[in-house]
């Protein structure tokens, strides 16, 4: 069983809460040691009754809502390596990690960024590579770099209003710019680049092999971020995730308008959305579609359950913070392995357009990012209760109702079951 040998106090248990240990109330006796004086067991459960007594409100209400896997899971404990997201420690893993957080040199016989590689990419407009350029050499006049030389400027992000206006929130982590890199052809979700810095990222970009598409896509993105952002300081205008996305389309485009006819082509297609058209499923199964709103680390998600005559079942709404797109994603699909239990449904197609998080639950991907493995867990347990459950990749083209409920769960923060 798990947490056998966990130590309560000493070792990093907890997913997603500060320093990964829960916080003790004033003169609680120690007494108990180790995680496992926590559970209940037959059936396997949180004793909540010990955990409230021992444990901020905070901590406790985290502590209760961690999945304990059952016997069936076949689950032990595991040391996880925070810095890979298969949590997988390596000398690889640990190298990279000392040199991320060591301070960059400004020495150009010790830089290591791949100049060549970024110069030699002909494909993409020259005003675009020296944007890339002034960022590497932190030539933008940003509200930090600013208050070097001003006493007393607002340094605050105008985009968001929550974070200090530095490189990496402005390009990587304000809200604004985590939605726009996961709504772009990218669909990148930018809380991977955590603890990098903007050089870092795009020597990483560089570093792919091929024709570096994730290098000239992230570059306009980044473009039409910079230009959204004076948009906002100097005019004061407010545009929308939409209009940022279609402006780096544009330059991506525009780029490559360079390219022989053919290859434009073929960059056009591989971007293009394709348009779909919803498919019911075979008789004796129901379809539930599932999707997500996100909006500055708040979510809504739905699931809406159809038959083989496209005959409405029943849908379901939830509304809650999270920490990352994914794991909306993610909380979705349980949110509709919950519906089936409730419903008592035997055959389920679960159908989404969060390609990671499919591909992880038909366990075509090696690994499982710790961040979700809890939710993984949840999904895989009641999906054992149902005779058969298939998880499906389809496009958000091909998913217009589920989103459509979930951006209304997300505005007014629904949290309703409806049957038919």
């Amino acid at each position: 069983m798990v947490t056998v040998f966990i130590l309560l106090i000493n070792d990093p248990w907890l997913i997603n809460h500060p320093n990964s240990m829960p916080e003790l109330r004033e003169h609680t006796s120690k007494n108990i040691i180790k995680v496992s004086d926590l559970i209940l067991q037959i059936p396997t459960r949180w004793n909540e009754e010990k955990i409230h007594q021992l444990f901020q409100d905070n901590s406790a209400a985290q502590i209760l809502n961690t999945y304990l896997p059952d016997a069936e899971d076949n689950i032990e404990d595991q040391l996880l390596w925070k810095p890979h997201p298969n949590g997988t420690f390596s000398c690889k893993s640990f190298i990279k990690t000392l040199k991320m957080n060591q301070r960059s040199s400004s020495s150009v016989y010790n830089d290591t960024f791949p100049w060549k590689n970024m110069w030699n990419i002909k494909d993409i407009t020259p005003n675009i590579l020296v944007f890339i350029w002034r960022i590497i050499h932190e030539g933008l006049a940003i509200f930090q770099n600013l208050g070097k030389h001003i006493k007393g400027i607002n340094q605050d992000c105008r985009l968001c209003s929550t974070a200090i206006e530095d490189l990496e929130h402005i390009f990587f982590h304000c809200p604004v710019t985590t939605t726009t890199f996961f709504g772009s052809p990218l669909g990148c979700r930018t809380e991977r680049y955590s603890g990098m810095s903007c050089k870092q990222i795009i020597a990483g970009w560089l570093a792919e092999k091929g024709n570096y598409e994730a290098f000239k896509m992230g570059s306009c993105v980044m473009w039409a971020m910079w230009k959204n952002r004076n948009d906002k300081v100097f005019n004061g205008k407010n545009n929308s995730i939409q209009s940022i996305i279609r402006e780096a389309i544009y330059w991506f485009h525009y780029s490559s308008s360079m390219l022989p006819e053919d290859e434009l082509q073929a960059h056009i297609t591989t971007l293009r959305k394709a348009a779909g058209k919803w498919k019911p499923p075979e008789d004796n199964w129901i379809k539930l579609n599932v999707d997500v709103a996100f909006d500055n680390y708040k979510a809504g998600w739905a699931v809406v359950a159809r038959d083989s005559a496209t005959s409405f079942k029943g849908c379901g709404t939830n509304s809650h913070e999270v920490l990352s797109p994914i794991e909306a994603e993610t909380r979705v699909v349980l949110l509709a392995t919950d519906f089936t239990v409730i419903s008592r449904l035997q055959r389920v197609i679960i159908e989404s357009d969060a390609e990671e998080v499919i591909k992880i639950l038909n366990e075509e991907k090696g690994y499982i990012p710790w961040i979700l493995r809890e939710l993984i867990y949840q999904i895989r347990a009641k999906a054992r209760k149902v005779t058969e459950v298939k998880f499906v990749f389809n496009k958000r083209d091909w998913n217009v109702v589920s989103h459509t409920l979930a951006k209304y769960a997300l505005s007014h923060h629904s949290n309703m079951w409806w049957f038919s």
